[in-house]
């Protein structure tokens, strides 16, 4: 449980960035909300992998990949 509050703690203030950048990348409102949505359950599973502490070029990358 602490792994996941340490996760929303780190990325849920990113969370309008990576809705910006997916709608910019996806031209649509709704395709943006599910690549953001998609991307965040990926981070979460892989956050564990994560090294440092600066989590947003790491979740921005997630987004455009998922993109």
């Amino acid at each position: 449980m602490a792994h996941r509050r340490r996760f929303e703690d780190l990325a849920l203030p990113h969370l309008a960035a990576a809705h910006a950048l997916a709608r910019w990348l996806m031209r649509d409102r709704t395709d943006a909300e599910d690549v953001v949505q998609d991307a965040y359950v990926r981070a979460l599973r892989a956050f564990g992998d994560l090294r440092g502490e600066d989590i947003r070029p790491w979740l921005m990358a997630i987004v455009r990949n998922v993109a």
